[in-house]
């Protein structure tokens, strides 16, 4: 189960969660020239989806560009899973209204943090039934908490989490890479 919940503690970790990628984007890396081994890259993901947002934020301020390049395609594959495994192409519209609005519910402190209009796209998007959104600070955070949702809803266990998290890590990999 996620430990990112709604409630008075909660409300500090949601806003945290919604600046510190951008944050940690602006701030750009610290160590250039090393390459962090794939526990590296997933476990920033993981820290946030069992609430660890200030992990969540010390870890990604660690990576150098490759690190970047692979975390984006970690997110982005994970985030088509993980609305696969909840929606389908051509279904009704309804269900996805219902969950951004669950989720900005959960996580959105001022209201402005997720754009209604900008989740919905992203999970239309990775259904193949939008075209893609261009991925500026604003919609990464989007997909990042849309993500966690995601995950929180499932109510996957911690095993089950580092499980998803791999196999998304695998189908990001080239065919011919271990």
């Amino acid at each position: 189960m996620l430990a990112v919940r709604p409630g008075t503690a909660g409300a500090a970790a949601r806003h945290e969660c919604c600046t510190a990628f951008a944050r940690t984007i602006d701030a750009g890396s610290d160590h250039h020239g090393r390459h962090g081994s794939d526990e590296q890259v997933r476990r920033p993901l993981r820290d946030l989806a069992k609430g660890r947002v200030h992990d969540y934020d010390l870890r990604l301020r660690r990576f150098d560009d490759a690190d970047w390049q692979r975390y984006g395609a970690l997110l982005a594959v994970a985030f088509a899973l993980a609305v696969g495994r909840r929606f389908r192409p051509g279904q009704d519209r309804a269900p996805v209204i219902r969950m951004v609005a669950g989720i900005r519910e959960r996580y959105d402190r001022t209201g402005r943090d997720i754009d209604p209009g900008t989740a919905e796209a992203l999970v239309w998007a990775a259904l193949g039934e939008y075209p893609p959104v261009p991925m500026d600070q604003a919609a990464i955070a989007t997909q990042t908490l849309l993500l966690i949702g995601l995950l929180h809803d499932e109510g996957l266990s911690p095993t089950d989490l580092d499980a998803f998290l791999r196999s998304a890590e695998d189908l990001t990999k080239p065919a011919d890479q271990p």
